[in-house]
C-alpha cells in the first residue's frame, strides 16, 4: 500500500505527539520542510524515494548501414537517459513462436571503451549479425555488430 504526503504528515504528528495542526511547531508547512530536508540532505542518493525510471522500446533494422541511430528520432524518445545506469535487451522482431526470449544488450556510455573493443568506425569492414553491444553517447545510439535483420530493443534506465 502506497503512502501519500498526507499520510507521512499524520505519522509524524502521531510519533511526535503533536496532533494539533495549529501548533506552531507541527503545522503542515513545518513538517513538509522537515520531510524535504530529510529527503534531500539525510537520505543517501541511491535510496531516494522519488526515483523515476523510464523504458524506451524501438526497432532497429538493416536499413542503417553504419549502425548509428539518432536518439531524438526514435519513437517515444521523450525522456533522457544521460548519466544514469542503463540496462538493455534485444530480440528478433519475428521469432515464429509465441514466446520471445530477450537477450542482454551490453550498453556503453564511454566511447573510448566502446571503440577500444570495436575499433574505429570503418563501415567497410563491419559485418552484419546479431547486435551485442550499443554505445549511447550524445544523441546517438551505435550498434555493433550491425543488424542483419530487424530487432526489438528495450532500454530501462
Amino acid at each position: 500500500m502506497s503512502k501519500t504526503v498526507s499520510d507521512a504528515l499524520e505519522i509524524m504528528r502521531i510519533a511526535l505527539g503533536r496532533r494539533n495542526q495549529k501548533d506552531i511547531d507541527s503545522n503542515t508547512d513545518k513538517f513538509i520542510g522537515y520531510l524535504s530536508d530529510f529527503l534531500n540532505l539525510e537520505m543517501p542518493n541511491d535510496v531516494k524515494l522519488f526515483e523515476q525510471f523510464g523504458t524506451l522500446k524501438f526497432t532497429i533494422g538493416t536499413t542503417e548501414t553504419d549502425g548509428v541511430y539518432d536518439f531524438n528520432a526514435l519513437p517515444s524518445a521523450n525522456f533522457s537517459f544521460s548519466n544514469i545506469l542503463l540496462e538493455g535487451f534485444i530480440t528478433l522482431t519475428s521469432t515464429g513462436t509465441s514466446s520471445v526470449s530477450w537477450n542482454p544488450l551490453n550498453i556503453f556510455q564511454d566511447p573510448v571503451k566502446f571503440y577500444e573493443k570495436w575499433g574505429v568506425s570503418n563501415i567497410t569492414i563491419l559485418t552484419k549479425g546479431f547486435p551485442t553491444d550499443m554505445l549511447y553517447y550524445g544523441d546517438e545510439l551505435v550498434f555493433r555488430t550491425l543488424p542483419d535483420v530487424s530487432y526489438n530493443v528495450i532500454l530501462y534506465g
